[in-house]
């Protein structure tokens, strides 16, 4: 999908388009997550990640653009829609990753990094246990014993 988007990205895989992707990672693995939608399942690794790890670069570096690519996506829908996720992944900007986020969503970088580590921090907050489900005396009431 983002190679048939984007010509300068592999593959085929060259020398060239090898180096480019390294540059990319995080938009390469971020959006094949988002259009796969894939990125509900990474959210163990994002939060691990997050407590174990150093503080992560925005963008994400090489190391963690599998991991972190794609919460840039998963933000980006949430503020401006999925369209401007395919403005993202489209066209390589030659003036680099920080140009491609500022057009994306329409704010300075400083912001957009700013709106990234706050979703990650909501991100990584303990949930209210969502998956226990309630015993048949919450559900029902006290249960009456068989004669």
């Amino acid at each position: 999908m983002l190679a048939a988007n984007n010509e300068r990205i592999p593959p085929p895989w060259t020398p060239m388009r090898f180096y480019r992707y390294l540059s990319w990672a995080w938009l390469v693995e971020g959006g094949a997550q988002h259009f796969a939608r894939q990125v509900d399942f990474f959210r163990a690794a994002v939060i691990r990640r997050l407590r174990e790890g150093r503080r992560p670069s925005f963008p994400p570096s090489r190391r963690d653009a599998i991991i972190l690519g794609g919460t840039i996506f998963d933000l980006l829908e949430d503020y401006r829609g999925g369209g401007a996720c395919e403005l993202l992944i489209g066209r390589l900007r030659r003036d680099g990753p920080i140009a491609n986020l500022e057009v994306a969503f329409d704010l300075r970088i400083r912001e957009v990094e700013e709106m990234w580590r706050d979703y990650l921090r909501d991100l990584a907050r303990p949930q209210p246990d969502a998956t226990s489900l309630p015993s048949p005396e919450e559900l029902l009431g006290p249960l009456e014993p068989e004669p």
